[in-house]
């Protein structure tokens, strides 16, 4: 123990001193979830994991179907380790110190096992680790891991998780020892957000390069030969855990009506025009001298005219510059012209920002091409001066990057307002998220002030502020509507009719879009005075512009206060719609071309339109054969027809339907999708047709009796989930007889 504390001294005291750094960073009672990010999972992981992941359904808004599943280990992991420790707190430190250690860890890991590989290892052992500590430290404290650090979602833990694949790929394949696949499998699957189809831009970019560089390296330089059959098992076992995953992304892939679809397949027209947007921010000398660090670059080129093993430093180089090009773009009009080209590929839409997906691939190989640099000029040096450049150029390094040493990171400001992101949760707050939690579950909310984005903008008891997607949905599972982007299809309308004062209009829009409570946040401190600008700037121009006049809009709607606790307040909105109703009319509407919502902004302000009216686009109702005229524009349905409904999980509901005289429109208020399908009870046939209504929701005719509606995409969750299940345990098992194997291995060798 003692041989190896003295051998590995000098990386135990980076790695020990980067991961303990952020703990003191921030005092005790605050919490840093990032500057515009949702890391609510800080605050209390498994609330985050229940309303997001364990079904496919958004918990925002219209309740939009989507593919969290990847999120389950990791952000277990965290509920486990906040058990543990009982503190967020702990929380935020482990993370960031893992990400600052971790990476310093495994870049010098890597580094040092390839130069040991194409070196003299006794004559060069010390230059060796010297140049892969060099290469270690500058990639922890590069603007990819520090730079980040303020704003990251989980998709940053690549900055650790990239080398390490890489360390332990390179180890397998030059011991042949299975173990270290087993680990990688097992690592991958605890940060399974990195190896999901749903964020695929970190996947895509780094791991084909990064293998492939490996890959030749092995083959070219080394001079063995690849084992690829032994790696026909790990990609198996990869597969298997993963299905919990990748099952419902594919299925949530080939759904054309899901974002991923629209990112995988959109228009190639949309993704150069983006390109196009940002493309003067792409600039070569920037990626160069990264954040205007002269010395990493004169050691990389002094490295490459003095190499001895030059065929390494000709291999890394080519990655180098090619990762460069990816990340810069504009560099001639002719490689401008082959990157716009490459959009037409199904997918490639996905770098459209080049600089931001490219950044940590490249950063990774700038890191590379330093250490081996750095190991060429030590090779032609004493000792004594290696030493001495050594200790230099580790001062210039932590001197370059002091600032954030010191604690940068829980200084920051939210854009445009100087307001911390670091915040102590307010216990008022947390009452109210209680509160909410024990709602009678039928009904949407909508928060208050409303932003210009999906935000929600919470104050802090230290002064600071939460800015992301809103915490009532993340942290209750209650569908709320926080801002602008999250009303889809009728933001423009209920702003509009706020503008105006229309209260009778708002509620029938809150009608159809299920809304029942109203939050009102009624702080100053979040819109008087601290936020004059954004996230509210476009809110500002129709909606109240002060939080007294919010007040007053929320009294007008003639909503009831049903709890309040400090500057929070809870109402009811007595104009409600249920999720599941029955249509009392029909309102036809001709469809205009271009208009992404399908609803003329007249037809609820029409006041002979009652609650509990719908509205059908006419080409629907013709195309579905509907039971009524499709060619009039009003069709009374008079029935006195009741419905009630039972919640199994937001995926699955029970309807029954009282006796009808004749078919009944069924609304359901979540967003329309066609993985929604209504089956009468007992049997597996969908019922049809099933329609848009309300220019977003779900709709059937029925008549009297009991119905299932049912989410099928959660079926490839479920099976997913149950396939990785006993993917776990035979992944278990094989590890197990890979150890016995291993000790077995040993005891005859002794």
């Amino acid at each position: 123990m003692r041989t190896f504390l003295k051998r590995y001294a000098v990386v135990l005291l980076f790695f020990g001193a980067l991961f303990v750094l952020p703990f003191y960073w921030f005092t005790p009672d605050e919490l840093d979830m990032g500057g515009d990010s949702a890391r609510l999972w800080l605050y209390s992981p498994m609330d985050y994991v229940r309303s997001t992941a364990f079904y496919s359904i958004d918990p925002q808004g219209t309740a939009k179907i989507t593919a969290n599943q990847y999120l389950i280990p990791h952000i277990l992991m965290l509920e486990g380790i906040r058990k543990v420790f009982g503190s967020s707190f702990i929380l935020v430190g482990l993370e960031k110190g893992m990400k600052l250690s971790l990476s310093f860890l495994f870049i010098y890991l890597f580094v040092r096992d390839v130069l040991r590989e194409v070196s003299n290892k006794k004559k060069e052992n010390a230059r060796i680790i010297m140049a892969a500590l060099g290469a270690g430290v500058w990639y922890a404290l590069s603007g990819s891991v520090t730079g980040n650090m303020p704003y990251a979602l989980l998709t940053h833990n690549q900055v650790f998780l990239n080398p390490a694949m890489m360390y332990l790929l390179l180890s397998f394949l030059k011991s042949g020892n299975m173990i270290f696949a087993w680990i990688a499998i097992g690592v991958s699957v605890i940060f399974s957000p990195n190896f999901s189809l749903v964020a695929p831009p970190q996947l895509f970019a780094f791991y084909p390069l990064a293998f492939l560089f490996v890959f030749l390296a092995f083959r070219l330089i080394f001079k063995r030969t690849i084992p690829w059959k032994r790696m026909l098992a790990p990609l198996f076992f990869f597969l298997l855990l993963h299905a919990f995953h990748l099952l419902p992304e594919i299925q949530y892939l080939a759904n054309p009506g899901s974002e991923l679809f629209g990112r995988a397949f959109g228009k190639e027209s949309n993704s150069v025009s983006y390109f196009n947007a940002i493309l003067g921010l792409g600039k070569v000398s920037a990626a160069l001298l990264q954040g205007k660090d002269l010395i990493p670059l004169l050691v990389i080129i002094v490295g490459l005219r003095v190499a001895k093993h030059r065929r390494l430093m000709v291999l890394t180089s080519v990655f180098f510059l090619i990762t460069l090009t990816l990340l810069s773009a504009n560099i001639t009009q002719t490689v401008v012209w082959l990157y716009r080209k490459l959009f037409l590929i199904p997918g490639f839409g996905m770098f459209r920002n080049f600089i931001g997906q490219w950044q940590f691939v490249y950063t990774f190989f700038y890191a590379l091409m330093l250490g081996f640099g750095l190991h060429a000029v030590f090779t032609r040096l004493k000792y004594r001066t290696v030493i001495l450049m050594g200790a230099l150029y580790f001062a210039l390094i932590i001197f370059q990057s002091w600032q954030f040493l010191r604690g940068s990171v829980a200084q920051i400001r939210h854009q445009g307002a100087d307001v911390r992101t670091a915040i102590t949760m307010d216990p008022a707050y947390e009452n109210m998220l209680d509160v909410i939690k024990n709602l009678p579950q039928d009904g949407k909310i909508l928060t208050l002030p409303f932003t210009d984005f999906y935000f929600q903008v919470l104050g802090g008891a230290n002064g600071g502020a939460y800015i992301g997607p809103s915490s009532i949905s993340y942290l209750t599972g209650r569908n709320d509507f926080a801002g602008y982007q999250i009303m889809n299809p009728f933001p423009e309308q209920f702003m509009e009719y706020a503008r105006t004062k229309d209260y009778k209009s708002i509620n029938k829009l809150f009608g159809l879009l299920n809304i029942r409570y109203i939050f009102h946040n009624s702080d100053p401190n979040i819109y008087d005075t601290r936020f004059p600008g954004s996230p509210y700037s476009y809110m500002r121009t129709k909606l109240p512009e002060t939080q007294l006049e919010y007040s007053d809009f929320v009294d007008k709607l003639g909503a009831k206060r049903i709890y309040e606790v400090g500057p929070y307040r809870l109402f009811e909105n007595p104009s409600y719609t249920t999720l599941f109703s029955l249509a009392s009319s029909v309102y036809l509407y001709d469809g205009k071309e271009g208009d992404w919502h399908g609803l003329d902004i007249d037809l609820l302000a029409d006041a002979n339109v009652s609650l509990g009216a719908i509205f059908i686009e006419r080409n629907i109702c013709k195309v579905a054969s509907l039971p009524i005229s499709c060619d009039g524009k009003v069709v009374s349905l008079v029935n006195h027809t009741d419905v009630a409904y039972k919640k199994i999980d937001p995926t699955h509901y029970r309807i029954i339907v009282s006796e009808t005289a004749k078919p009944v429109f069924l609304i359901f208020a979540n967003a329309f999708n066609a993985s929604w399908v209504l089956q009468k009870a007992g049997s597996s046939d969908a019922v049809a047709p099933h329609f848009p209504v309300n220019g977003y929701a779900n709709a059937w005719v029925v008549e009297g009796g009991e119905y299932e509606v049912k989410m099928i995409g959660q079926w490839y969750a479920d099976m997913g989930l149950r396939v990785s299940i006993v993917g776990t345990v035979l992944f278990f098992i094989w590890g197990m007889y890979l150890v016995k194997r291993a000790w077995y291995n040993n005891q005859n060798d002794l």
